[in-house]
């Protein structure tokens, strides 16, 4: 996260009350939402052990939901997905690209074999639908496979009113996309990229607001 929520919120007047963040490790996030005032928190993540870290830190909080899944644009792909040495927070189903001269401590430590899910596949199963005239904040934070989950939204993406993305702008993870792909694939929903704050390291978050919410 490396522009504050709570800056963010205020600089954009961002007003909606809900999250979908897509790539949430143990929930690192849940008191910067509080403070912006976020009601509802659907959080997903792929790593089992680190799911049950996520579900003992966010469970007890009314409003946020922990699920477990590996996101991509497709349902039941196999996947070899690496795990990383720092806290699971660079683990991806792509291998590393620059990330290893980027950041030459972090390894891929071991492998769990997994099967990807779609967004929609997944919040079709728990009987979660979109609700709420703000709509949602969406963050994806998945380590090269941003655009493959904004692909397996599906008519879930309509309904985000916002979005703060991770983005790169050199190949990190190899076959991931460039922050033009993922603008471009966003755009066609209406997604406008209006501030971006970038790492040395070729990576950085970019937000983006949806300009057909309020007419949508």
């Amino acid at each position: 996260m490396l522009i504050p929520f709570t800056e963010l919120f205020s600089r954009h007047n961002i007003a909606t009350t809900q999250v979908i963040h897509l790539g949430a490790n143990t929930g690192q996030e849940a008191d910067e939402y509080a403070r912006v005032g976020m009601e509802r928190v659907f959080w997903v993540e792929a790593i089992p052990d680190i799911y049950e870290k996520l579900k003992a830190h966010v469970g007890k909080l009314p409003g946020h939901s922990a699920l477990l899944a590996c996101l991509s644009d497709v349902d039941g792909q196999d996947v070899t997905f690496n795990i990383a040495s720092n806290g699971g927070q660079s683990s991806s189903f792509l291998p590393f690209g620059t990330h290893s001269k980027e950041h030459p401590t972090v390894k891929f430590v071991s492998k769990l074999q997994m099967k990807t899910i779609r967004f929609d596949t997944l919040m079709d199963q728990f009987s979660y639908l979109p609700n709420g005239k703000h709509g949602y904040f969406l963050n994806v934070d998945l380590q090269g496979a941003e655009l493959k989950a904004l692909k397996g939204m599906g008519f879930w993406l309509k309904h985000c009113s916002h979005a703060y993305i991770e983005v790169n702008k050199a190949q990190l993870y190899k076959g991931c996309p460039l922050v033009q792909e993922i603008d471009d694939y966003l755009a066609q929903f209406g997604f406008v990229g209006m501030e971006t704050k970038w790492t040395g390291a070729g990576w950085g978050d970019r937000y983006y607001r949806n300009t057909k919410w309020q007419t949508s």
